[in-house]
């Protein structure tokens, strides 16, 4: 399980592995960085493997030193957003797709240099219902969000997506499971109908195989 924590203006201070205690509403947060002013407000997104991922608005409460490492306290104040882990069918795919870098508030981020949206090459090498497995040329932080165009459908839809863990290297690539964030039950049928009909192609072409 790990944390990114960010200031109450979006700004990165430090991330770690993390355990969260929800029925006591407690995140604790193994981190290499000192992270100050006890009693203030934080954004923590927070991502369990098993569960999803969280965007909590927490309370930072005390630190320990041990080592080289801080263990640090929250008490959580608020689940600003949860996005439940989903055990969808994935087919197989090489699609790709231009994606947009956002904020943690879902704003496009924009270059300071060329005042531009800042904008990756990728490649949906599996979709399902719930989220895409995404390879790029170029690192993402976990927990990036981004949105992405996609055409293969009955329609174009445009689908916002955050990356919830890392993959190993796949030759030279960086691969991400991602899941769709806040989707629509038009944009998730468009999915959907996608994903049911790739995986009919492949069942017609296996049992096509087995004939010949």
């Amino acid at each position: 399980m790990k944390a990114r924590i960010y200031t109450t203006e979006n700004s990165f201070v430090a991330d770690g592995k993390a355990s969260y205690n929800r029925p006591k509403n407690v995140l604790h947060v193994r981190t290499n960085t000192e992270i100050p002013n006890w009693g203030e407000e934080y954004l923590v997104h927070y991502t369990d493997d098993s569960q999803g991922l969280y965007d909590l608005r927490c309370k930072y409460l005390s630190s320990d030193r041990e080592l080289k490492e801080y263990i640090c306290e929250f008490q959580v104040i608020e689940v600003l957003k949860y996005v439940q882990r989903r055990k969808d069918v994935k087919v197989k795919t090489n699609i790709s797709v231009n994606i947009v870098l956002l904020n943690m508030d879902e704003r496009v981020r924009i270059n300071p240099a060329t005042q531009k949206s800042i904008q990756i090459r990728a490649y949906i090498r599996d979709i399902s219902a719930g989220g895409v497995l995404l390879g790029t040329d170029t690192p993402l932080d976990e927990g990036q969000k981004f949105i992405f165009p996609f055409d293969k459908g009955t329609a174009p839809v445009l689908i916002t997506c955050q990356a919830l863990r890392e993959h190993p290297v796949f030759e030279r690539e960086f691969r991400y499971g991602c899941v769709f964030v806040n989707i629509s039950q038009a944009k998730e049928a468009v999915i959907r109908e996608y994903v049911f009909r790739m995986q009919l192609a492949v069942k017609n072409k296996a049992r096509d195989d087995r004939d010949v």
